[in-house]
């Protein structure tokens, strides 16, 4: 008894501490509290995790060094095969993997996280990425920070809005932590997580990736993340900047297509775990034999591309030709690594992937063009801006890929560059992919929801959406019975149609309301109709009919013979609760 009333007495006090301090600073005041909270706890998260995975990334040149070359090859396996342990075993679940769900549950009003995500991405995040696991960490911090975030609104209970608005804080603090950009952080929140509640509450946004950042320096210490020489961009380099932004959309595009399509062929194939284990663990070692470099987040390759790849590992394919295929290869396998890494059973994410793969991308393409015309591109440069590409075009995140680039690298010099191939990558990849890497299986699996239409109905036909209870009225039809149709009719655009079902006119509900003469007719009042669309036309089409003629309904027209009306309230997205009071 002596113990529960211990327990009783802590969880009181707490939650009257929680009144005081909310009747206090306010609601506001009170989400910037925790929003900061949240943010220094997900930066000490955030920061164990790269320690470990830094301390653990040193074995593999402590075996090399010591002709241990069997036991390096089979340290990555290694990795995924702790993580998948760990995380099966000694945490009794696999942590999840990806952000779409993050996305999903923030969505659908659930900010519910498991206190193990809060803790356990630390650990098996680092055994994957140290041990050479092809992917990064920054995924996993994120997903620690909305842990963090969401259990830090369930301990205050705090209602739902506010939960989610804690587990955004979150993810923006774990990008911070992790490149040390509270900038990007932010945006990251606004652009990717949870757009119209980031807009929402952006000061405990700010605050708490600032919050984040503080963590990390004082762990890391201050300065960019890469060391970049600073060359200024001539206008002649304009035209290759514009190329490499379309450049970076299809390779974008790739990603996405090959973590989508590739991850699922394994569970398919492979649906027992510990089978696909061993087939993640078996490709995984082979392809890393062949492209070590591959190996981890890849951001020392990356470091040695800013410093003009001469070192160790890119030395030996310094000579034209085999540099440049191993450039090809790093591009185009960089991504299958990262699927035999997290779809077999170890922790990262996909965010650090297409830096790296947009780095190499920039600097094939760089390398190139120097090559076989003559010029003398600044390698460093595209190497930047091609990270910046090939990540808006997988996150669809603009401004995020802009300003990470730039806190990353320190180099303002690049500004314009980067807007160029970031804005490019973005269009281009859209317009050949809808999703982004992280909501490409939400819209697979017809989940989501109050996004662009393209994204939601872009292959629904017109068909399904047409209403056929209309008042079809003749073209010699008087105002008298005109107007009495009207005012009994569901839809008050009125059809005028003749003997064969064809369409003459429809008499809009401004200018019958506004006619005065009795002998007026259907005829005189009718207007063209300035748009029809057919049955199989797809709902793209009518959204975007719907916004530039800004029209309530649109006829619809089979065979010659008018059928029906399509609303424009069925191709809307309904607003976020919350939003219209926002």
């Amino acid at each position: 008894m002596r113990k529960e009333r211990i327990v009783f007495d802590y969880r009181h006090y707490f939650l009257r501490s929680v009144v005081f301090l909310y009747y206090h600073l306010g609601e506001n005041g009170f989400l910037i509290l925790l929003g900061v909270v949240t943010g220094l706890v997900t930066g000490v998260g955030a920061g164990a995790m790269k320690l470990g995975a830094a301390r653990l990334s040193e074995f593999a040149p402590y075996l090399r060094e010591h002709g241990w070359l069997l036991p390096a090859l089979l340290l990555p396996a290694a990795g995924l095969a702790g993580a998948f342990l760990l995380g099966r075993l000694l945490l009794r679940r696999r942590p999840a993997t990806s952000l779409s769900w993050v996305i999903y549950d923030l969505q659908e009003k659930q900010p519910e996280m498991s206190w193990l995500e809060t803790f356990s991405h630390i650990f098996t995040s680092a055994v994957t990425v140290g041990l050479g696991g092809s992917a990064g960490l920054e995924t996993p911090s994120v997903l620690t920070g909305a842990a963090i975030g969401s259990k830090t609104g369930w301990l205050c209970r705090l209602s739902v809005d506010k939960r989610g608005t804690l587990m955004v804080c979150g993810t923006a603090a774990g990008i911070s932590a992790v490149f040390g950009s509270p900038i990007a952080g932010a945006l990251f929140a606004l652009e990717v997580v949870f757009p119209r509640q980031a807009r929402r509450r952006l000061v405990p946004i700010l605050l708490s990736s600032a919050g984040a950042a503080i963590i990390a320096e004082l762990i890391f210490g201050s300065g960019s993340m890469f060391k970049v020489p600073s060359a200024p961009w001539p206008f002649h380099s304009l035209p290759y900047f514009i190329l490499l932004g379309i450049l970076c959309a299809f390779v974008g595009v790739y990603i996405i297509q090959l973590n989508y399509h590739f991850g699922n062929r394994l569970k398919k194939a492979f649906p027992n775990r510990w089978v696909r284990l061993g087939i993640g663990c078996a490709g995984l070692a082979g392809l890393l034999w062949l492209f070590p470099i591959l190996a981890g987040d890849g951001y020392n390759f990356v470091q040695m591309l800013f410093s003009g790849a001469d070192k160790n590992h890119l030395q030996s394919w310094n000579h034209g030709c085999n540099l440049l295929l191993l450039s090809l290869a790093a591009v185009l396998l960089k991504v299958v690594g990262t699927v035999f890494t997290l779809e077999c059973g170890g922790d990262g994410g996909i965010f650090a992937p297409t830096m790296f793969t947009g780095a190499f991308t920039g600097f094939l393409l760089a390398r190139l063009v120097n090559d076989f015309t003559g010029l003398e591109l600044s390698e460093a440069n595209f190497v930047a801006a091609g990270m910046c590409g090939v990540f808006t075009s997988s996150l669809r995140a603009p401004l995020t890929g802009i300003f990470l680039i730039v806190e990353v690298t320190g180099d303002f010099m690049l500004m314009i560059p980067l807007m160029i191939v970031s804005g490019l990558s973005y269009f281009t990849a859209k317009f050949f992919e809808p999703y982004s890497v992280y909501t490409k299986v939400l819209g697979e699996k017809h989940l989501i929801e109050a996004i662009p239409l393209q994204q939601i109905n872009r292959h629904t036909p017109v068909g399904d959406a047409i209403e056929t209870d209309f008042s079809a009225v003749g073209a010699q039809t008087p105002l008298a019975e005109l107007r009495a149709t009207g005012e009994s009719a569901k839809i008050t655009y009125l059809p005028v149609i003749d003997a064969n079902r064809k369409l003459l006119g429809i008499v809009m509900p401004d200018r019958l309301a506004a006619a005065t003469d009795p002998k007026l007719t259907a005829a005189a009042l009718m207007m063209e109709p300035l748009l029809t669309l057919s049955p199989k036309d797809d709902a793209n089409k009518a959204q975007i009919s719907f916004e530039i003629y800004g029209l309530d309904y649109l006829p619809v027209i089979d065979g010659g013979k008018f059928i029906g009306f399509v609303p424009k309230t069925r191709f809307e997205p309904a607003p976020a609760a919350g939003e219209a009071t926002a």
